[in-house]
């Protein structure tokens, strides 16, 4: 009797266990399995819009060819409420209402890197935009100053695959101690518009839909009809990729109308150049019109050269799109008062430099000696020769 005592009270206690695991198990793979899986929003272009619409749209005029100035501008395209459009015969939905809000900075992004705390119990790493223009846009796509700016944003509706979602900025991120106070960093729109134009920039020319990991910035909620359900993703769950819009060209803005904002700076009448025509907005070379004084005097046997001042040249270098201009009256070269008599251009005179257009003029007739072949001068009563040796 004692051993059947000792059994049971071991074996009742056994069976309890097992049969509790089994019951976690039933409960495990019929509600909890595809509950813990990995949660991974994709959000593409809108789904209910007839255009090709994206949540990001960069635009980046990095100025490489040095003819105009450099620009960067982010937009955000998103709904404005929670309805869905009927669908049609075709299956297809129709459009629902998309708003924009963007910024716009006059170089690259342009930010201040300071902290977010209330100086004792957290400190969080933030950055804040500067140097910047914020734009809204209607259904019109015409912009206008914001009256909602994206510094005053944190949460966008869109849409997965046609079903609503809510868009929203983590923020501060806690990822560390410092004695009592949390430490992390803020993960904010500043942040991620940083992020974008390093993303810009190593893109080559054109337009790019390039799909990001922005999980670091954004979480994302369904929305379930009545609202959006933030118990659904977990945030240590949520994966969050966006396919992101980017347009990158080498030249640089010229004109308030190459902008997706239509605006410079707020300014729709906005032009680097004043005879702006018909659309040809980039100036594929810049001008510069060398004066006498940019020039030296070399002196070869007593006979008078012009040669560009090597300062002259170190500095034009520096551009990688220049064309030089020169004008000079031979009649009228004087080092003091005394007139000098200029036989020609030294060897090598303009180094490396793209010579567009030379003008010589003399009251005379005379000869002008070079050592280059520069087919492009224009003269009056002068002969140009082609040197081999300084004093030929």
């Amino acid at each position: 009797m004692l051993k059947n005592k000792i059994f049971l009270s071991i074996f009742i206690p056994l069976m309890i266990v097992c049969l509790c695991l089994d019951f976690w198990y039933m409960y495990y793979a019929m509600f909890l399995k595809n509950n813990i899986a990995l949660v991974t929003a994709y959000i593409d272009d809108a789904t209910y819009s007839e255009e090709e619409k994206y949540f990001l749209n960069v635009e980046y005029f990095s100025n490489e060819n040095e003819n105009g100035i450099e620009n960067f501008g982010v937009r955000f395209d998103y709904y404005t409420d929670v309805s869905i459009p009927e669908q049609q015969e075709d299956g297809s939905f129709g459009e629902k209402y998309i708003y924009s809000s963007g910024v716009q900075f006059k170089n690259g992004y342009s930010y201040n890197l300071g902290l977010n705390t209330n100086g004792i119990s957290y400190f969080y790493g933030k950055y804040t935009m500067k140097n910047c223009k914020f734009y809204n846009s209607d259904s019109s796509n015409i912009s206008f100053s914001a009256t909602n700016s994206l510094k005053d944003m944190n949460h966008w509706v869109y849409d997965i695959d046609g079903q609503l979602c809510l868009i929203e900025e983590k923020g501060n991120v806690k990822e560390g101690m410092s004695l009592w106070a949390k430490t992390g960093t803020c993960y904010n729109t500043d942040y991620l518009i940083k992020d974008l134009y390093d993303v810009a920039k190593s893109l080559p020319d054109g337009e790019s839909v390039v799909l990001l990991d922005l999980s670091k910035f954004f979480n994302v909620y369904l929305y379930n009809g009545k609202e959006f359900d933030k118990s659904t993703p977990c945030t240590a769950e949520n994966l969050v990729f966006v396919q992101c819009y980017i347009n990158k060209t080498s030249d640089g803005l010229v004109s308030a109308k190459q902008s997706m904002f239509g605006c410079y700076m707020g300014d729709s009448e906005w032009s680097l150049y004043s005879d702006e025509q018909h659309g040809d907005f980039w100036k594929v070379k810049s001008d510069y019109y060398l004066k006498l004084n940019e020039f030296t005097i070399d002196i070869e046997e007593g006979k008078y050269y012009l040669k560009l001042q090597s300062s002259v040249i170190d500095y034009l270098k520096n551009y990688k799109n220049i064309e030089l201009y020169v004008n000079l009256d031979l009649d009228n070269i004087y080092l003091g008062e005394v007139k000098l008599n200029i036989l020609g251009f030294s060897k090598n005179c303009f180094a490396d430099l793209e010579v567009a257009e030379i003008i010589l003029k003399s009251s005379e007739k005379r000869n002008f000696y070079v050592y280059e072949d520069y087919n492009f001068i224009e003269h009056e009563n002068i002969t140009i020769r082609r040197l081999e040796v300084a004093n030929a």
